[in-house]
């Protein structure tokens, strides 16, 4: 299947060095206390300027060739704080929790810097009261997904800005990889393709037509073209996986024990289905990943009528996942395998959950993430159609 590359023609964001003034306020307390200004260069922050606060107020001033960020430091109370470095002025206030206000894409950075922030206090309050039943390591991955959750969508949110170009440039390594070329793409589309990244993509003509602070940065470009040439080898690795070589081929049939104990073929219960496309989602009662996408399928069930969607077990025992069937009581068909190892030999997977989606005769596609995520918020039409 062939998959059409969309780029991103950025409109050129380069302006003439400007100056932007910095004016600061502070508590009675801060008084006659020292404040550095640091500005992030190659993801280091190097020290700029200083000054003292006196009556209250403090402030700097910069020529700026071009946006980026900065780091306010109050080093005597331990009180820092960071900001986008954008527009004519930029008024903060320097407290235990700092306020930073300026034009719109200097509050939406001190939003998210905000945010990140808060998160941070509440794992930390989370590591300490925890400590007994979750390790440190635990928590302080669960602050980097969340994060990287939270990166991504403001980079995606203003990617047609500065913000968005700096953003990009700071976090592209903390994104994931599979989104870069999405990020290129969204300026100008709400196509959306699986895999992620076509196994053509140009990352060449890509970065070519990529305009604004990304598109000069060289040391920055070289970075994306390095890190998009490793990915689209493991992409590629991904394409040669066993169970994506069954696609396109015929329906591999496996003997099913329905919830009566009475076995069927899966072809016959394909063929007998009323709906064109059978979406299967192989499972097991004692999987605990495959019980947190219930949601997910549910929305598939909702949304796509033409879809019959079946859950198949590797459970041996029958009574445990006639349990798990009773327990979520879920509104499609409940099947087990009769022979487990048939998940493997027949269908080349070897983890779960794995989805499946068939036609009448053939096997369109099989995955374990992707498809399931692309079913819960658009149609199969959608899915068929993609280029």
């Amino acid at each position: 299947m062939r998959y059409t590359v969309l780029l991103l023609c950025l409109v050129s964001m380069e302006v003439a060095a400007k100056d932007c003034q910095i004016k600061g306020k502070a508590p009675s307390s801060f008084e006659e206390r020292c404040v550095n200004l640091y500005e992030l260069s190659d993801n280091n922050w190097l020290l700029k300027d200083s000054t003292i606060i006196r009556d209250s107020s403090f402030g700097f001033s910069l020529a700026l060739p071009s946006s980026s960020f900065a780091k306010i430091v109050c080093p005597s109370k331990q009180v820092e704080t960071e900001l986008f470095l954008h527009g004519d002025t930029i008024n903060i206030r320097l407290d235990t929790i700092a306020e930073v206000h300026g034009d719109d894409l200097v509050n939406a950075y001190a939003d998210l810097y905000a945010f990140q922030q808060r998160q941070r206090r509440i794992y930390e309050v989370i590591k300490e009261r925890c400590k007994d039943i979750l390790t440190p390591n635990d928590i302080d991955k669960k602050l980097y997904l969340d994060n990287q959750d939270i990166i991504y969508s403001n980079v995606k949110d203003y990617i047609r800005t500065d913000l968005g170009h700096q953003l990009f440039k700071r976090y592209y390594n903390w994104i994931g990889l599979d989104k870069i070329p999405k990020l290129l793409e969204m300026a100008d589309t709400t196509k959306y393709s699986i895999p992620p990244v076509p196994l053509d993509y140009d990352i060449e003509k890509a970065l070519a037509c990529v305009g604004g602070s990304m598109g000069k940065d060289t040391t920055f470009c070289n970075q994306i073209r390095k890190s998009m040439n490793y990915y689209l080898r493991i992409l590629n690795e991904y394409h040669a996986l066993p169970w994506k070589q069954l696609e396109n081929q015929d329906i591999i049939d496996l003997r099913l024990i329905d919830i009566h104990s009475k076995e069927v073929s899966l072809l016959d219960h394909v063929q007998s289905s009323k709906k064109p496309f059978t979406l299967i989602e192989f499972s097991a009662s004692w999987c605990v990943p495959c019980h947190e996408v219930i949601d997910i399928i549910k929305s598939i069930h909702k949304n796509n009528p033409k879809i019959d969607v079946v859950n198949i077990s590797m459970d041996e025992n029958h009574q445990s996942w006639l349990s798990d069937v009773n327990k979520y009581a879920l509104p499609w068909k409940q099947y087990r395998l009769k022979e487990p190892r048939d998940l493997l030999n027949k269908y080349k997977i070897y983890t779960i959950p794995h989805s499946v989606l068939l036609d009448k005769e053939k096997i369109i596609y099989s995955s374990q993430h992707d498809l399931r995520v692309f079913l819960s918020t658009k149609t199969i039409e959608d899915f068929l159609s993609r280029e």
